[in-house]
């Protein structure tokens, strides 16, 4: 199914005052922690992880319902968390300002869902990497990052080596939408796509823009959406190759952007600003949170939604599906 795009037609829409905001759907879950929670992964419906600052890893067993600490293998910040099965995982780390071997970055693997930790070696260099892009299939395609640098694994994935674009931008997130297609997304307005499973990277189309894009999400190997600073929401429907700004008018910088289906999507970012669509991005509700918070990172189990952030925050929406709109 393809959705229909009124880009002219694309709002906020608020009620009216006394009813500002649409009824607050998320609770607060308790972490046990007031670390800044930066990355959130779901495996399957019941496993969950979540990393943070200081190596704060946080695990849950029940689909989001708890959660506790975990060994990190790591005292770092850390960035990413991905698992491609309940089992395989890794997990991305800033290091020091010098970080020990020479790197500022630390990436780690397990394939006993965390009951142990390997280090995978890390080819030296000065930038700081901040998110990990999947393979379409599972794995790690390549981690993005400083000075428009990425890592890639080696043909044996023993280690991890540096590859420079031509854009000096931070490279901030990435999508394989296919095994050949995939987009990446940073500062300075960048927005850069492959057709050839990363052997080449060119530059979309966008309108006129600095603005440093966060991050970016597919519903499918067409329709996706990227979002950033200063309320910034573009939209794409051919893979990548051209965007255009679909903002729906607010001033917080938006740090995530993950929907649950062709229909449901939610963004996230700074000031305590969650959004909502129930009919596939023509028009985005502000969703009340009752908190003034910086949210990093979107999650979903396959029913429920996760948010979390800045002191230890975790939000969930358990009826993440069950608000659309009726066709």
């Amino acid at each position: 199914m393809r959705l229909l795009f009124l880009s002219s037609a694309i709002v906020l829409a608020f009620a009216a005052f006394g009813n500002l905001f649409a009824a607050e759907p998320w609770v607060r879950v308790d972490s046990g922690s007031l670390a800044w929670l930066r990355a959130i992964h779901f495996p399957d419906a019941r496993n969950g992880w979540i990393g943070g600052s200081d190596g704060i890893l946080l695990r849950s067993t029940d689909g989001g319902v708890q959660w506790s600490k975990a060994t990190s293998p790591t005292a770092n910040d850390i960035r990413d968390v991905f698992f491609s099965s309940p089992k395989r995982g890794w997990i991305l780390a800033e290091a020091g300002p010098f970080g020990s071997s020479g790197v500022s970055t630390e990436l780690f693997e397990t394939a006993d869902g965390g009951d142990s930790w390997s280090p995978i070696a890390i080819e030296s260099g000065p930038e700081r990497f901040v998110r990990i892009v999947p393979g379409f299939n599972g794995g790690i395609v390549f981690i993005v990052g400083e000075m428009g640098t990425i890592l890639a694994p080696t043909t044996d994935q023993s280690r991890f080596i540096r590859t420079r674009f031509s854009s000096k931008a931070l490279l901030m997130a990435g999508q394989m939408t296919s095994q050949s297609h995939g987009t990446i997304v940073g500062g300075n307005g960048t927005i850069l796509y492959t057709e050839d499973a990363g052997g080449t990277w060119m530059p979309a189309s966008v309108p006129a823009s600095r603005s440093r894009f966060n991050s970016v999400f597919y519903v499918d190997t067409k329709l996706g959406w990227a979002v950033g600073a200063k309320g910034r929401i573009f939209s794409t429907q051919d893979g990548g190759k051209k965007w255009q700004d679909v903002s729906p008018g607010v001033d917080s910088d938006l740090n995530d952007v993950y929907f649950v289906d062709f229909k449901t999507g939610f963004a996230a970012g700074d000031d305590g600003v969650v959004l909502r669509t129930n009919d596939g991005g023509i028009t985005w509700v502000r969703e009340m949170t009752s908190m003034n918070r910086r949210f990093e990172r979107i999650g979903f189990n396959g029913t429920s939604a996760f948010l979390v952030g800045f002191g230890g925050i975790i939000l969930t929406d358990r009826s993440a599906r069950s608000r659309q709109k009726p066709d």
